[in-house]
């Protein structure tokens, strides 16, 4: 990734984002592959993993889809972690500029990056000139509209207000995903195909789901603990709490 407000979580962080990385990865694995298949990237394409962090989509990715995975990011304190597969490759990379990857990828896939960069515009447009004729973009990413805790927490709501405007201080927008389809129609891509899941607690638990969405959001307000006692208290309660994620692909005309 490009720094953004995702270089301060990192460096916040450390260990920790690098684990809920590789845990967010896996939460909705089998639903994002299904997506991926069905608008049509097949064993034996190419593909760009745009910000890959980790690499742990990327290796998942490879496995389960037998596509050839180049995982790019920009924060090297990531990729040392990444683990190598025997269809993936990993290089330090800046989004803003793919020049010397022009025309040469099936695929370009950019996971939960866009939320975190000042100029998401410029980062869809390169990846438009990284693809073939008739190469995919696919958009996976978060929006706070689908964060809802019922009955109304007044701690949480402030605590999410936070978040957001932090973010946005350091050119984020956690509002991003409902945004990812004009995004690419915007930088010339055509026949769209739009995706979303909300994820409730009821669904994978409480604990786990609380955890995975309010990691980053901590790190970001600089405080680890910044979320412990309002998900001590929504724990033991019997009230709703979801998460959303939204996915847009699209196609670079031929």
């Amino acid at each position: 990734m490009l720094g953004g407000s995702h270089g301060r979580v990192v460096e916040l962080a450390g260990e920790k984002e690098i684990d809920r990385l590789n845990r967010q990865s896996k939460l909705l694995v089998a639903e994002e592959l299904a997506f991926l298949r069905g608008i049509g990237i097949t064993a034996g394409m190419r593909l760009m993993d745009l910000g890959c962090g980790t690499g742990a989509m990327s290796g998942l990715m490879a496995d389960e889809l037998g596509v050839d995975v180049l995982g790019i990011d920009a924060n090297t304190a990531l990729l040392p972690n990444a683990t190598l597969h025997q269809r993936t490759a990993f290089a330090v990379g800046n989004a803003y500029d793919l020049t010397q990857y022009q025309g040469q990828f099936d695929a370009v896939v950019i996971r939960f990056m866009l939320q975190h960069i000042r100029n998401p515009d410029q980062v869809v447009a390169q990846s438009f000139q990284a693809l073939r004729p008739g190469g995919i973009a696919v958009l996976i990413d978060s929006d706070d509209g689908y964060t809802i805790v019922s009955p109304p927490d007044r701690e949480f709501s402030g605590l999410l207000a936070e978040t957001q405007r932090r973010q946005a201080e350091h050119g984020g927008d956690r509002m991003i995903g409902r945004r990812l389809a004009r995004l690419l129609a915007d930088a010339g891509y055509v026949a769209k195909a739009e995706w979303v899941r909300v994820v409730t607690a009821s669904e994978v638990g409480f604990d786990r789901l609380f955890a995975l969405a309010t990691g980053c959001k901590a790190a970001i307000l600089g405080d680890s603990m910044a979320f412990a006692s309002v998900g001590r208290r929504l724990s033991t309660g019997s009230g709703f709490f979801s998460v959303g994620v939204v996915a847009a692909a699209a196609r670079r005309p031929e």
